[in-house]
């Protein structure tokens, strides 16, 4: 665990130091075309292929959440013959709409003029994410 911990500090230590040199050479790198498209991408896919079941364990979970946000939507619905579709489209309209509420009212409350410019690509890719896992698995109703 020293060890761990030495190698953290002078790695640190070095990239502090020679962070100008480090900035230049990525600078170089991604000026280069195409390595700004690739490299995100293969890091992307580095990850996946690394940590898939911790992926698939967090796709599981955010899975059955979303059903227990529904059924407790549904809970408080008058109606019982389709709250569950309701309750699934009043989820994913919140999870498009909420992340850019929330940098709508960031921007104001700091008093800028411009917003988050990737507020609506975080929205789309939520409900996107969440309306595959509402279509993979459907508890029985």
């Amino acid at each position: 665990m020293l060890i761990t911990l030495a190698f953290v500090i002078l790695s640190s230590a070095f990239i502090v130091f020679f962070a100008q040199e480090i900035y230049l050479f990525f600078k170089k790198i991604f000026s280069l075309p195409g390595v700004a498209f690739f490299v995100p991408l293969i890091l992307a896919s580095w990850l996946v292929v690394h940590y898939k079941y911790w992926i698939s364990w967090f796709l599981v979970w955010s899975n059955y959440s979303l059903h227990e946000v529904i059924n407790q939507f549904t809970r408080y619905f008058p109606f019982a013959a389709w709250s569950i579709y309701v309750a699934e489209i009043l989820i994913l309209f919140l999870l498009i709409c909420l992340p850019m509420w929330i940098s709508h009212a960031l921007v104001k409350s700091k008093r800028r003029y411009k917003p988050w410019p990737y507020a609506h690509v975080l929205g789309v890719s939520m409900w996107v994410v969440a309306a595959i896992l509402l279509l993979v698995y459907q508890p029985l109703r």
